[in-house]
């Protein structure tokens, strides 16, 4: 999962690709203390790759991240520390095979925005994709490091092409919060009011924020790049910020503007492009299959698309005959201007050049004010993109580009109302290692699309929507607030706040992946090991199945000979990394199986505790 980032003056996709990990990953000796999250549409195992990065500093698509254990220990780090905001219709499903249960620990994490319709023209879309992360180091807790990370990506696999940038914050000591931060903690004031109140973790999530917000309070974030002197945070849509008063769109006298945006309205790009008393050939890039939108506007700008074999080249290359290629598109939005007084701006984020990325949808953009970068260098690339193979200009005058037919968006639009109805759910207690879910959605109306709901842990388990059904005859295991909707041909995850879930829901889920002593020793090896994992697991092994004597041979309560190995690790790890040994605790605190944590293995660990007064 990468993507490009701009460095320098150079927008060469080949030098500037950045792995998503790279982005995430804590700086050397730091660990992560809160991170938050926006994004359109989620998918949850992307989600889950992430926090290879976030807990552990790992590539998102390293080897830890094909090892349950692995991903289980990332995921502890982290789930305490993260919240996840997205649009509620776009949250991917999973294919079952792929539904593993440690995607029941994202549930308190993720919060789904359903926005109010502004008009009659349907639902605004939450569009905005940015990081706010959150650093402590690991021995001097007073050292605090921040990042700001501004996308055009969501949080998915998706492979298009897209454009991020990254801010470094440090502690501000001035006793005034410094006007960026402050309106960027305005935009997260603005998440908060997107949590339901009704959500059965709206206190944590309520709390988290406001300790966010204390937090960025003392923060100020820079750009360390000299082609920028200063920068702009834009979170348009949330009534502090309206685009529309920005230069961006009431200039028209810019000398020089290039826009980059995946999605496009006739109306914008006529307003960004056309008219302008520019010194230079203005450009458009953009999708092909957009171009029917502006084909009687090209004659005042220059128009550019990915070559094919860059969008198809997967399918091109494979021989696999299966539908699991993917293609590659254009998915940045890049706005660069320079005004007739020289002033050259760059724009970077989620916003397209599109009617309802300006004016309806909830949107976050970076302005950058470029200091020097020249307009000759943007597109001097941009030419040179096309003779690198990579674009191709347009020539409306030999191709006609005709509208596509028209798409069926029932199940999309159903699913956004559905998403605003007043849903709630509560769990039944039929004592006799089952459950029930009654699920109310009053004044709900089925639109002849005949919809459906599927437990998203309960395979097999299909049950018609309408105002007032119950699921029935669930196990605890397949208890869950996520939920899959279906018309036979399309399926999302949906998330519904559930009333009276039985607790140990965390617990349980943690056994069913920690499932024995073996899995356990290697979990406790990760934790401590930095190195040789195996044979080190295999010494773990060995102390949870054996026994612990004190001098006399009486009471087991120190360690023996053949624990010192494991003894030793424990204490070199309490010096350099305490959290370490609280995380063991937490795990063995959660597993209430002394076929997996023995008494013994509890008592080892007491004695430690009390020895080193932890």
């Amino acid at each position: 999962m990468q993507k490009s980032k701009m460095r320098k003056t150079t927008f060469d996709p080949k030098q500037n690709r950045l792995s998503y990990g790279e982005l995430l990953s804590p700086p050397p000796e730091f660990a992560l203390q809160k991170a938050l999250c926006t994004t359109y549409s989620l998918d949850l195992q992307t989600l889950v790759a992430s926090t290879i990065a976030l807990g552990l500093g790992e590539a998102t698509d390293s080897e830890l991240a094909k090892n349950p254990l692995n991903l289980l220990y990332a995921l502890q780090k982290v789930i305490d520390k993260l919240l996840i905001f997205c649009d509620s219709s776009q949250i991917y499903s999973v294919e079952s095979k792929k539904r593993n249960r440690f995607l029941g620990l994202l549930e308190k994490s993720v919060v789904p925005v359903s926005l109010k319709s502004k008009s009659l023209r349907g639902y605004p879309s939450f569009h905005p994709k940015c990081w706010i992360l959150q650093y402590r180091h690991v021995s001097d807790e007073k050292r605090l490091k921040y990042k700001f990370i501004v996308l055009s990506r969501n949080l998915t696999f998706d492979r298009s092409w897209d454009v991020s940038v990254c801010l470094d914050g440090v502690e501000n000591h001035d006793s005034v919060v410094d006007f960026q931060t402050q309106r960027l903690i305005g935009f997260v004031e603005f998440l908060k009011n997107q949590i339901d109140a009704n959500d059965s973790n709206a206190k944590y999530k309520y709390l988290f924020i406001d300790e966010l917000i204390d937090v960025l309070s003392k923060a100020k974030f820079k750009t360390e790049d000299r082609n920028f002197a200063d920068f702009e945070i834009l979170p348009i849509g949330t009534g502090s910020f309206d685009i529309n008063d920005d230069n961006l769109l009431i200039n028209k006298n810019f000398v020089n503007i290039t826009v980059m945006s995946p999605f496009v309205s006739k109306s914008v790009i006529k307003h960004l492009l056309c008219n302008k008393n520019s010194y230079y050939p203005q450009k458009l890039v953009t999708r092909e299959s957009e171009l029917y939108k502006i084909k009687d506007l090209p004659r005042y700008f220059g128009v550019f698309c990915l070559q094919d074999h860059i969008v198809d080249g997967e399918e091109m290359t494979s021989d696999s005959g299966n539908d699991s290629t993917m293609t590659e598109d254009i998915h940045a939005k890049i706005y660069f201007t320079q005004d007739s007084k020289g002033e050259k701006t760059l724009y970077l984020g989620s916003m397209n050049a599109s009617d309802n990325g300006i004016n309806r949808n909830v949107e976050l953009m970076l302005k950058l004010t470029c200091a020097n970068y020249s307009p000759y260098n943007f597109n001097t690339e941009l030419e040179l993109w096309g003779t690198n193979k990579y674009f191709k200009e347009i020539d409306f005058n030999i191709i006609n580009f005709d509208e596509p037919p028209a798409q069926n968006n029932d199940f999309e639009k159903a699913l956004k109302k559905l998403c605003r109805m007043d849903l709630s759910a509560r769990v039944i207690d039929l004592e006799n290692g089952t459950y029930n879910v009654e699920i109310s959605i009053p004044n709900y109306t089925d639109n002849g699309l005949n919809l459906k709901i599927i437990p998203f842990f309960a395979k097999g388990i299909v049950v018609e929507i309408s105002s007032l059904f119950v699921i029935e005859g669930l196990t605890f295991s397949q208890l869950s607030e996520f939920y899959i909707i279906t018309d036979g041909d399309n399926e999302r995850i949906i998330k519904i706040s559930t009333e009276d879930m039985p607790e140990g829901r965390e617990q349980n889920i943690i056994t069913s992946i920690i499932s024995s002593k073996k899995k356990l020793s290697e979990y406790i090896a990760f934790i401590l090991g930095d190195d040789a994992l195996t044979s080190f697991a295999d010494e773990v092994l060995d102390i949870i199945d054996g026994e612990f004597t004190d001098d006399n041979n009486t009471n087991k309560t120190s360690p023996s000979d053949d624990m010192i190995p494991i003894y030793e690790r424990m204490l070199k790890t309490s010096v350099t990394n305490p959290d370490r040994i609280r995380e063991i605790e937490s795990i063995i605190q959660m597993i209430d199986d002394e076929n997996i944590v023995t008494s013994d293995f509890k008592r080892l660990y007491e004695t430690f505790k009390k020895t080193l007064q932890l």
